[in-house]
């Protein structure tokens, strides 16, 4: 089970760090006059975040979204709150778990059929591990080891 003040803290972070930058349609109209709106999401629940820096040493967050047909690896940048990349997560409704390794990559460990998933800051890529452990649809919880 997640810890309810860890949910709440990534929960609140992302809040305040994505409040600034919401802008109006305006804002996002081409010259073509079509409107960019960005990634398109169908929930608003944050489930699992975490943080790491990407080659330049910028500060990324990871946020995991619940969305269907699946749940999105959301990447941001902390310092501009720009959303850099909006990865879906195949087979996942939602991401319960996330944790940053010692060599940055972020795990995150997904429901309905219980996948491992790794972001690599380095090239921007997303690796479907494959099933964590044969019978459990779940993963609430990861932990990085020492290496």
């Amino acid at each position: 089970m997640p810890r309810p003040h860890s949910i709440f803290r990534h929960g609140l972070w992302i809040a305040c760090l994505l409040a600034p930058r919401c802008a109006t349609a305006a804002d996002a109209r081409t010259e073509s006059g079509f409107t960019d709106l960005g990634a398109p999401i169908t929930a608003r629940t944050f489930q699992a975040a975490g943080f790491t820096r990407d080659r330049e040493g910028r500060i990324l967050l990871c946020a995991t979204v619940r969305s269907q047909p699946s749940a999105k690896l959301l990447v941001v940048d902390a310092a501009t709150g720009a959303v850099r990349a909006a990865h879906p997560l195949p087979g996942a409704h939602g991401a319960w778990a996330a944790v940053t390794a010692s060599d940055g990559s972020v795990y995150i460990g997904t429901e309905a059929r219980g996948k491992l998933f790794r972001y690599v800051p380095a090239d921007g890529a997303l690796h479907d591990l494959g099933v964590a452990l044969a019978g459990e649809t779940y993963l609430w919880d990861l932990a990085a080891g020492a290496d």
